[in-house]
Order: structure tokens, then C-alpha cells, then sequence
């Protein structure tokens, strides 16, 4: 089984600098793009600003607060 962890952030350049001084290695050349991490454990991490709209067609992007969103099985 693969984990996988999607965010869907409003401002990627301050979610970016959060990741880096926590201690995540994202190129400069990452800045301002998708960013998708594999780690060692073999879960995957990835940073977007859009939701995929071929997930769930239904979505509608909120301009306050957040949401969470779970989704999971054998891939």
C-alpha cells in the first residue's frame, strides 16, 4: 500500500518556506510550481495551489479557513 498526502495551500511561497525550515530539502527551482516529495518510508507528499478537478468535480475552492479531505486504498 502507497500513502500519499496531498495539501492544497492558497500561498505556496509561505508553505514552502514552512516545509524548508522544518527541514524538507524543495529546490529553488520548485518555487511558485507543484511540488511532489517521495520519502525514504516510500509515502509521497505533494503541494498544489489547484484540486483536481477529475477527483472530485463537485469541489469548490473555499476562500477562508480549511478542509480536510481523506482518501486512501490499495494502489
Amino acid at each position: 500500500m502507497r500513502s500519499l498526502l496531498g495539501i492544497i495551500v492558497t500561498d505556496m511561497p509561505a508553505v514552502v518556506r514552512f516545509y524548508r525550515l522544518v527541514g524538507l530539502d524543495i529546490p529553488v527551482s520548485a518555487d511558485g510550481k507543484r511540488f511532489v516529495h517521495r520519502m525514504g518510508s516510500g509515502a509521497t507528499l505533494f503541494l498544489d495551489t489547484v484540486f483536481a478537478r477529475g477527483v472530485d468535480a463537485g469541489h469548490v475552492r473555499q476562500t477562508a479557513g480549511y478542509a480536510l479531505g481523506v482518501r486512501g486504498g490499495d494502489a
